[in-house]
């Protein structure tokens, strides 16, 4: 098997960059659900029609549970939707910082020497 650092790598990543691209987009799904907590009623035991209708029943309760759990108490909510937020603005952040960063400019100088010292032109100096 041969083992190629620089492709191995880049896999490495690449599989990163995908499952944190995924986290946020699960982070910013719940946390968009919870926002449409001023939707739903307060005693409402089933999700609105409209969002059956434009979701489906599946992603429509899914997105219900979110938003009735968004209306209760930071004491009684589910701690998923802390984590969800904290995810969020993490990941806002660090995208920020990585806009935010200044730009190196880096250049590669070679140093080279002669085995050999150089003979530089000298004069007989009388006192």
């Amino acid at each position: 098997m041969i083992v190629n650092p620089a492709t191995d790598a880049d896999l490495a990543v690449s599989r990163v960059e995908r499952l944190r691209a995924e986290i946020y987009m699960k982070a910013a799904d719940v946390c968009m659900s919870a926002m449409s907590f001023a939707d739903v009623d307060f005693d409402a035991e089933e999700p609105p029609e409209a969002w059956v209708a434009e979701l489906g029943p599946e992603e429509a309760a899914r997105r219900f549970r979110v938003a009735k759990s968004a209306q209760l108490s930071n004491r009684d909510a589910p701690a998923a939707l802390k984590i969800a937020t904290t995810i969020l603005v993490g990941a806002m952040r660090d995208d920020a910082l990585v806009r935010s960063a200044p730009k190196l400019n880096v250049q590669l100088v070679e140093l080279s020497y002669s085995p050999e010292p150089e003979e530089y032109p000298s004069r007989e100096v009388e006192e």
